[in-house]
């Protein structure tokens, strides 16, 4: 991912294969190992990262034409890799957060990536990471509005009061609020302290 964030920084040569050798590599041990869902799980999210190094830090709409097809190439082909292990997320908090990455480069509705992120959030409360990533994808700019970011905080607090306790509201809004124009109407401060 590197590589192709520096030459997108660098105006170089973006057709140039030395880009992707070290994915192909990757790709080329996936197959050898084809049966391993936490090696395909790597590889997607090699994609999703170089699809966000494609897509540019300003978001889908500021990229060139260009790019935009090569970010979804790269959300494309994650997905082809991880929809087959997709029976496998059910245990594992990695292998379905890889899944939940896939949001960040495909629509999808608020309930759909809602109820992902719950399971994720389930298989590991301790891990606050994912209710930072719920509450980005709940902003109105992502799956969501400010609405469904208070209630999936609400949802995630009572689930996850036994770990986090009234922070729990705090962990899925603490990252979105900051990065959105103007703050969220609908949050109360009795949020952060019923939970």
């Amino acid at each position: 991912m590197n590589a192709t964030e520096d030459a997108l920084t660098e105006n170089q040569d973006v057709c140039n294969r030395t880009l992707i050798r070290g994915l192909m590599a990757f790709e080329a041990l996936r197959a050898e190992n084809r049966h391993d869902p936490y090696l395909t799980a790597l590889v997607a999210l090699a994609h999703i990262d170089i699809g966000w190094a494609w897509r540019g830090s300003e978001g889908p709409i500021a990229a060139p034409q260009a790019n935009q097809r090569r970010c979804a190439a790269h959300f494309d082909r994650a997905a082809a890799l991880l929809d087959p292990i997709a029976n496998d997320c059910q245990d594992s908090p990695f292998l379905k957060a890889a899944h939940c990455a896939l949001f960040a480069g495909r629509n999808a509705g608020t309930l759909r990536v809602a109820d992902e992120f719950a399971a994720l959030i389930d298989l590991a409360p301790g891990n606050h990471r994912h209710m930072r990533t719920l509450g980005t994808h709940m902003l109105p700019r992502r799956s969501g509005s400010y609405a469904a970011l208070e209630l999936e905080a609400r949802r995630t607090a009572s689930r996850t009061a036994e770990t986090w306790g009234p922070a729990a509201t705090l962990g899925s809004i603490s990252t979105p609020l900051p990065s959105t124009i103007r703050p969220a109407p609908v949050l109360t401060p009795g949020s952060f302290s019923t939970g």
